[in-house]
This record gives C-alpha cells, sequence and structure tokens, in this order.
C-alpha cells in the first residue's frame, strides 16, 4: 500500500484499502496513538493524489492536530501533517488558512512507524 501512495496516479481501488486500515489502527491502537495518525495522514494523502482534496482536508488537519498534540510541534512528523495539510488547503483555493510557519514542500511520511 505504501508504494501506491507516493504515485499520483494512484488507483481509485485502493482508496478502500487505506480507509480499512485507518480503521482497524483506530479500533486495535486507538486514536491517538502514532501509527493510527500515520494511517490517517496516509489516506488524506492518497485521497489528495487523486483529486479529492475536499475529502482529505479534514483527515489532514485531524492528523495534524493528533500529531502535534501526541508527538509534540517540533517532531518531524508533527510538521510533516502540517505541509500535508496546507497542501490540501492550497489545492481548495484556502491558502490563507494556512498554518504559519509551515513549508508546503515538506515531504509528508507515510509508513508505519
Amino acid at each position: 500500500m505504501v508504494a501506491v501512495a507516493h504515485s499520483p496516479s494512484a488507483p481509485e481501488w485502493d482508496t478502500p484499502l487505506y480507509r480499512q486500515a485507518l480503521e482497524r489502527r483506530r479500533r486495535v491502537l486507538g486514536e491517538d496513538h502514532p501509527n493510527t495518525i500515520v494511517s490517517l495522514s496516509c489516506y488524506a494523502f492518497v485521497l489528495h493524489a487523486l483529486g479529492r482534496a475536499a475529502e482529505a482536508e479534514p483527515l489532514a488537519l485531524e492528523a495534524a492536530t493528533r500529531a502535534n498534540a501526541i508527538l509534540g510541534p517540533k517532531h518531524p512528523y508533527t510538521k510533516a501533517f502540517a505541509a500535508q495539510h496546507a497542501k490540501c488547503l492550497d489545492a481548495l483555493g484556502r491558502r490563507d488558512q494556512h498554518v504559519a510557519g509551515v513549508r508546503v514542500g515538506e515531504r509528508v511520511p507515510c509508513a508505519a512507524l
């Protein structure tokens, strides 16, 4: 699944796999486990790559918010998830809602910890 997430042409049929992985991690590990947050970000990444930024944006925001609360604002994942959220906002024409200090070009990790 990880290789698909890094491809801008990720096939539509893979989306349920990411959603299922997220649902399982939420159920087994809990909402605030770092691996659950990574799965949340991966699902948002795939949706965004498929041109579904409106669906990806709230998930990307949740990943960035949870990572900030659990991992702290200086953690690389927190910064990357915030950058991913900024990319979603850009795609939606809502650039003015970016969080200060986010670099839109930051790479988003999309693999289990």
